[in-house]
């Protein structure tokens, strides 16, 4: 194995000296301070912290590391040995989570560290579908020793973060890079919970631009201070870039962690203007705005194993003589639907042009298969498609489970704006897109869904809800989606009918300011009630935090 592809199983990210050297003077206030860092990577911190310490008069041997890596490990100590083999830090090849401070019960197998004054470091950004097996569940029971329960889609870096403050002397300090995640992500409720539960001061410091630009998600900076007193006040400080992390004064956001936790509000909401902020808060309060998961479901699209071979153009179920009821008619990308609403001719538009939008689907089908099909199954067989993973653990391979119908249709990696489709071809659709069905009770039609998620409210929501990814991108998974929030504006048939159609031709002309405009008016004015000044404060935010995210 490579060393990149090592530091990328391992979830190992070099932070930026910089930012190393920012952490470190703000965390070691004296000489006499004792440091750990816990997953000590290229060693940044530790070379940071000697040379704050040493010029406050303290020691290197006063600082501690633990490094998983032995290769890394073995590399860092025989630098500092280079450097000066009489005076170095206390380094230990092991997991951290094998590695306990004064809090926890010692086992035959742990490793112990002192309490320390400072905690300051880099977690390691593994996702949770790579942190599995026994890491995970030994990760997850060194958190919930400090009282944190974790869900199953936690990241390596939450509980990581949960452990290494247990190695805090009262009133001491933590100063670590934190995945983007710890903003949005559920799973990072009772990780904010926690610290501002046991820190005095927490802040959080965001960046416009990237610090780990090779990431495919944002880092900010947790800065948590007074370690086991009553928490007074927790920020945010929204800075440009690396480069304004040694500004002399930061404007500090103050943040209403209960309502965060609650999920009444999202961190990002604080980086709005106040008036922005105040109105949006109002308007989640009103009985006419909802979330997306009042009015429907949303859903993933199903998953092939090989799309190439489940996916048809109408040639090639000529060729093969594929049976029209084996063949459902799908969508497959947000660009193949050019309006507000997917037609009829749209799907004949996209068969004629021979697209492959013809899922084989034989989940109706009984054995025998007729023996058109079964030819073209051996053709996928002679081509491995039965080995590939999703296939070989279906029972018969060939069958795409979860082939739903559905209402509508929502884009989840989406660069403008997220949008919902109207379904008027009753096709289905793969996982790059995600399925809303109208839920039995539900006061909207699909059309007036597809119309008020059009707004300006719900695309300055969407961005609060979902989040960014690299490129600009916005992705609303599932849940995010669901807590999107939309306007139930009571329209009558006739009326949602004709504005979705005239909304459909502003799209398709390509005039989607005018069709943004027309959904506002009619939306948030005329059913709503709001002014044309609250209408552009909406506008305003929603364009501030999409041109945040294109900036990244």
């Amino acid at each position: 194995m490579s060393s990149v592809e090592r530091r990328k199983q391992l979830g190992a990210y070099y932070t930026d000296r910089r930012v190393a050297d920012f952490l470190v003077e703000w965390a070691i206030h004296s000489a006499s301070d004792t440091v750990l860092d816990p997953s000590f990577g290229d060693g940044v911190f530790l070379y940071a912290a000697r040379a704050r310490l040493e010029k406050l008069g303290g020691s290197v041997a006063q600082i501690y590391g633990v490094e998983i890596d032995p290769e890394v490990f073995g590399s860092i100590l025989e630098s500092f040995k280079s450097e000066s083999p009489k005076d170095l830090p206390n380094l230990l090849n092991a997991d951290f989570f094998d590695v306990v401070g004064s809090h926890g019960l010692m086992s035959l197998e742990a490793k112990h560290i002192p309490p320390v004054d400072v905690v300051i470091g880099n977690p390691p950004f593994i996702r949770y579908h790579r942190f599995t097996g026994a890491t995970r569940k030994k990760a997850l029971t060194r958190a919930k020793d400090m009282g944190v329960e974790l869900n199953g889609l936690s990241s390596a870096w939450a509980p990581f973060i949960v452990h290494a403050t247990g190695f805090l002397k009262p009133d001491g300090r933590l100063a670590m890079v934190a995945p983007g995640e710890i903003m949005h992500a559920s799973y990072a409720l009772p990780v904010l919970k926690f610290i501002t539960g046991v820190f005095e001061n927490v802040s959080i410091v965001t960046f416009k631009k990237r610090i780990f630009p090779e990431l495919s998600q944002d880092a900010v900076l947790l800065l948590c201070e007074h370690f086991r007193r009553r928490n007074r006040a927790t920020y945010l400080i929204d800075l440009g870039s690396q480069a304004d992390l040694f500004a002399r004064k930061f404007h500090r956001i103050s943040v209403d962690t209960t309502a965060v936790i609650k999920n009444k509000s999202r961190l990002l909401e604080y980086l709005l203007p106040s008036d922005i902020m105040s109105l949006y808060s109002e308007l989640k309060s009103n009985p006419l705005v909802l979330q997306l998961g009042s009015f429907a479901t949303v859903g993933i699209g199903y998953v092939t194993g090989n799309n190439e071979f489940f996916h048809l153009t109408r040639s090639m179920a000529e060729h093969w003589n594929i049976p029209p009821d084996a063949l459902t008619p799908c969508v497959r990308s947000g660009s193949q639907m050019q309006g507000l609403i997917f037609t009829h001719d749209d799907l004949e538009a996209l068969l004629d042009a021979d697209a492959p939008n013809l899922l084989l689907d034989l989940a109706r089908f009984g054995e025998p298969l007729p023996d058109s099909i079964m030819q073209y199954l051996e053709h996928g067989k002679r081509q491995g498609v039965h080995l590939a993973y999703k296939c070989r653990k279906r029972k018969p391979w060939y069958v795409v489970p979860h082939v739903y119908g559905c209402d509508g249709l929502l884009t989840y990696m989406s660069g403008k704006r997220a949008r919902i489709i109207v379904n008027d071809a009753d096709v289905v659709a793969p996982n790059t897109l995600h399925t809303i069905r109208l839920r039995d009770d539900t006061p909207l039609s699909i059309s007036e869904l597809a119309i008020s998620w059009l707004t300006s409210l719900t695309a300055l929501s969407t961005e609060i809800e979902g989040h960014s990814l690299g490129g600009g991108m916005l992705k609303l998974e599932p849940g995010e989606a669901q807590r999107t929030v939309v306007v139930n504006p009571s329209l009558s048939d006739g009326v949602a009918h004709d504005a979705a159609h005239k909304i459909d031709r502003f799209i398709r002309d390509g005039e989607w300011e005018r069709a943004v405009r027309f959904a506002d008016d009619l939306i948030l004015g005329d059913c709503l009630g709001l002014s044309k000044t609250q209408i552009s404060l909406l506008r305003e935010g929603a364009k501030l935090l999409r041109d945040r995210r294109y900036s990244r």
